[in-house]
């Protein structure tokens, strides 16, 4: 699994909305509901906080077909968001939340600035702002 993530490719402009909310004193937390193995491998890459994601079992080396972690229902991203937020002091109206399917809709309802990247109609309509081209960059000017 490991090498399969050095040969994913990185959203264009990745590294540089990273940096530029870093710069403007954000703490970047990434929520997927995709697998550990990647998120945590971008992490360094990428250069954000903290990462949560669901995990592939294994045993023996051998992956089981089981999956576990924070982020396995639909209600998850908003859970932990809510958690992150008083853990910190941060309230919705500091709190930019980025997301492109159905199951960001939770985090969207605990923040003011949200964002639909490149995203499924249902999250459009629930968003600040709305992003179609593909290319995180396009996020900067907005900070």
């Amino acid at each position: 699994l490991n090498e399969i993530c050095h040969n994913l490719p990185l959203m264009p402009g990745a590294r540089e909305l990273v940096a530029a909310l870093k710069q403007h004193d954000y703490t970047v937390a990434i929520f997927s509901g995709g697998f550990r193995n990647a998120t945590h491998h971008f992490k360094d890459i990428v250069g954000y906080d903290v990462e949560f994601s669901n995990t592939l079992h294994c045993k023996d080396g051998v992956l089981t077909g089981l999956v576990g972690g924070e982020m396995m229902f639909d209600t998850s991203k908003g859970e932990l968001l809510q958690r992150l937020q008083n853990l910190m002091g941060i309230d919705r109206s500091h709190t930019l939340v980025c997301g492109d399917g159905a199951n960001d809709l939770s985090m969207f309802k605990h923040a003011d600035i949200r964002i639909a990247f490149c995203a499924k109609p249902v999250l459009r309509e629930q968003a600040t702002i709305v992003i179609e081209d593909k290319d995180l960059r396009n996020i900067i000017p907005l900070l």
